[in-house]
């Protein structure tokens, strides 16, 4: 399949069962809320409580390992709770590409039996990104170092110096760029594995994707950045409102942003635009990943993709 076809059967499939798939959506964004609002929260006690037991250093160093354990913990179980919930809408319009029966509750009760897994995937893949940033970062520095040294180049002084910093500045971005847009499309059907797949596969879904991913890269990379262009307009539209949203509010209230109950204004308001985010394009990311994964293998098996 194109990339277009891909793309355009995975928004009809949304388009479909819209309601479904944006209610899974919804529950998935705010497990990540709550995952903020409790780590907050605790944050805060523990602040209040170090703070009248100023005197014994001895429990406070308590308080801040009991603080970070347990929002290590909090935040364990509703990340996962919220990689479920996107899991989820990747088994049902996988099931839906198989033209298979399976109800709500089956695909839900799949998932969940596969949280530990899931997470420790997403984990990973995080973890990969991690590195592959700091490598690069590390690689193309020294390079434009030995460069400048080799021939000899002040980087902090002259016209010359200066331009060859603006052009590493510019190979460094488009560098780290490039290898995670290559990690991301490699990585791209690790968690649809999980997913929709029993047996062997579930033991290591990043080594199966990488390796299923391995001749369709290019493919890949080109969907995810299509698609990244499709979903342009309706992020910067969400923006403009945001801003606009944000300016009656400083009108009606006058309020400056470096006040107390401004800043917290345009935090939350930030927040609630992540939020929409998550809550609309959410779906559109897994059902795609579904459908991709559903084409490499029938790219392998021979089968040709169609949606009746």
């Amino acid at each position: 399949m194109s990339v277009g076809n891909l793309i355009n059967i995975a928004i009809q499939i949304y388009r479909a069962q819209f309601t479904l798939y944006l209610g899974w959506a919804m529950r998935a964004a705010l497990w990540l809320v709550a995952t903020f609002w409790l780590w907050s929260l605790m944050s805060l006690l523990i602040g209040a409580i170090a703070s009248v037991t100023s005197d014994q250093i001895g429990l406070q160093v308590f308080l801040i390992v009991a603080s970070i354990v347990i929002q290590l913990i909090i935040g364990s179980y509703c990340i996962s709770r919220s990689i479920i919930c996107g899991a989820t809408i990747s088994r049902l319009s996988y099931q839906t590409l198989l033209q298979s029966s399976e109800t709500i509750q089956l695909a839900h009760q799949f998932v969940r039996a596969r949280r530990r897994q899931l997470l420790s995937a997403t984990t990973n893949v995080y973890f990969t990104f991690f590195m592959v940033y700091i490598g690069v970062g590390i690689i193309v520095s020294v390079v434009f170092y030995l460069i400048g040294n080799m021939f000899g180049v002040n980087f902090w002084s002259g016209q010359l110096g200066q331009t060859i910093v603006v052009i590493g500045i510019v190979l460094f971005l488009f560098s780290i760029y490039a290898a995670l847009l290559f990690c991301f499309a490699r990585l791209f059907v690790c968690d649809t594995i999980l997913a929709v797949e029993d047996g062997v596969a579930v033991k290591k879904p990043d080594n199966m994707s990488w390796k299923l991913t391995q001749d369709n890269t290019l493919r890949i990379i080109a969907v995810v950045l299509t698609t990244g262009v499709i979903m342009m307009p309706s992020l910067l539209l969400l923006q403009v409102i945001t801003h606009y949203i944000f300016l009656l509010y400083d009108g009606a209230f006058h309020y400056p942003s470096s006040d107390f109950i401004g800043f917290w204004f345009n935090f939350l308001l930030g927040l609630t635009v992540r939020i929409l985010c998550i809550f609309v394009f959410l779906p559109l990311w897994k059902i795609l990943q579904s459908t991709v994964y559903y084409d490499l293998k029938a790219r392998k098996e021979g089968i040709d993709l169609q949606l009746i």
